[in-house]
């Protein structure tokens, strides 16, 4: 058997066609917890009970690629995301994390590429304000 590992991590610039923002649902978000799980990736949630405790189950959270991960020839290809998401709490608020996804899964996502919903996603991004007022 052969231990063959990619490099460990390579930044995916802003200029790289896998530098993409893709949506996700909170259904989304236990799906792709359960894969990194499943696939011995690193950055998740310890278990799917700390990710329904800390995120807002109405959210709609944003992915964008931020590093491609190294991998053992039995993983996957996979990205380290930036996550913004609604966590829980009184009022939600706006949360940065991050979340390793398989490019499979990435490329399942929606993609957000239209300029003006792009535009409208930066703003809320520096506004903090939630992403159901825009989508």
């Amino acid at each position: 058997m052969s231990n063959h590992f990619e490099p460990y991590r390579q930044i995916v610039s802003p200029h790289d066609p896998d530098f993409t923002v893709h949506i996700a649902t909170f259904e989304d978000l236990l799906r792709l917890q359960q894969e990194a799980r499943d696939n011995r990736l690193n950055a998740r949630w310890s278990s799917d009970d700390a990710l329904r405790q800390q995120v807002e189950p109405d959210t709609t959270a944003v992915l964008c690629p931020l590093l491609r991960n190294g991998r053992h020839e039995s993983q996957p290809y996979s990205y380290r995301c930036h996550l913004w998401f609604a966590q829980r709490s009184e009022r939600p608020t706006r949360t940065v994390s991050l979340l390793d996804v398989t490019a499979t899964s990435l490329a399942a996502l929606p993609e957000v590429s239209n300029p003006d919903q792009l535009r409208r996603l930066i703003r809320m991004l520096l506004d903090g304000i939630t992403l159901d007022a825009i989508w």
